[in-house]
């Protein structure tokens, strides 16, 4: 959690980005959703986390205000002993705005984040012009099989956006 925590100080100093951004870690804020993600009911189910971005979510500043979120920055940290399965080239994860996002049989591969390796952590981004509300994120390895439920340690996602 360390390597993680330095890879989201670092974003705060070097990026100087303008806008609102909300730091969510889906493991402490949505415990329920991210354990439905990492345990499906299934062995062959689509490891789906749907999690409400609702604008009481958001800074007491913004309440009142209409919120746009511009992008979603996605950070994981993968468990060492997993990392030649579960590694930027191995990991597949789709995002959408709602409560469905594709699935390994259905995403192209401009619905995929594309990860590579940042101070340590993985890191993919994807742009967006929504709304607070539902999002769903789905993950799968290459082939289309699940993630270890060990291997992924956190996930923390930021939002730039802007409120007005």
């Amino acid at each position: 959690m360390t390597e993680l925590q330095s890879a989201l100080n670092a974003i705060a100093l070097d990026e100087n980005q303008k806008g609102l951004a909300r730091l969510v870690s889906l493991r402490h804020e949505f415990p329920s959703e991210w354990y439905r993600f990492l345990h499906p009911a299934g062995a062959t189910d689509t490891q789906s986390l749907t999690f409400a971005l609702t604008p009481e979510r958001f800074p007491f500043l913004a309440q009142g205000h209409k919120i746009t979120l511009g992008k979603f920055e996605v950070f994981v940290q993968v468990e060492n002993t997993f990392a030649g399965t579960h590694n930027a080239s191995t990991l597949k994860f789709a995002l959408a705005s709602g409560n469905t996002a594709p699935t390994p049989s259905t995403a192209k591969p401009s619905d995929l984040l594309s990860l590579a390796v940042w101070n340590g952590v993985l890191h993919g981004e994807k742009t967006f012009n929504g709304a607070p509300g539902n999002w769903t994120l789905n993950g799968w390895l290459n082939a289309g099989d699940q993630l270890d439920p060990g291997a992924i340690e956190d996930r923390v996602r930021s939002l730039p956006g802007s409120s007005t």
